[in-house]
This record gives structure tokens, C-alpha cells and sequence, in this order.
């Protein structure tokens, strides 16, 4: 493994994942929201699109976001979106 691939693999301090997994949130409902107003469910994909993340940083986030409580796995879609909870709007909310 090169420094690098270790350096992407880590964990990032827990204030700056949890700042980057909450730009993520913002950035996934904020399109989510343009699209199709107020809703509850959302594609994390969008937002790392327009953040400009990998694959990896994006499930990495999005398991950081579950175990938070911040989304949740909608099993009535039939792709990979996610419902976003009220403690995942709170952090919307914060500034």
C-alpha cells in the first residue's frame, strides 16, 4: 500500500468527516429539493457529484451518515437512495 492509498484509506479526524459528511448531506438534499421540492428521499450520488467525490469517499461518508442517524436506507426504492432523517435535517440546520 503507498502512502498515498494509506493516506485515502484512513479515517480523517472526526470533525472534519463529520463537516464533510454533512456538506454532502446539503449538497444531495439542496438537488434533491431543486428537482422535486420538498422531499425525503435523496440520492447521495448527486451531491458527490458536485462536490466532486470518489466512489469510496462517497460510501465511506454515507456509513458515517447511517451510523449518525442522519439517513436511512429507503426499502421501497429500487436504487440506492436514502431517506433523510430528522436528526439528518438538525444537521442541515447547523451553520
Amino acid at each position: 500500500m503507498t502512502e498515498e492509498t494509506r493516506e485515502n484509506v484512513q479515517a480523517p479526524r472526526e470533525t472534519g468527516f463529520r463537516e464533510e459528511a454533512r456538506q454532502l448531506l446539503s449538497a444531495a438534499y439542496r438537488r434533491q429539493v431543486e428537482i422535486w421540492g420538498k422531499v425525503t428521499q435523496m440520492d447521495l450520488g448527486v451531491g458527490a457529484d458536485e462536490l466532486g467525490l470518489d466512489a469510496d469517499r462517497t460510501a465511506a461518508l454515507g456509513d458515517f451518515m447511517e451510523v449518525a442517524g442522519w439517513i436511512e436506507g429507503d426499502p421501497y426504492s429500487a436504487n440506492a437512495s436514502r431517506r433523510i432523517t430528522a436528526r439528518g435535517l438538525a444537521v442541515l440546520r447547523e451553520n
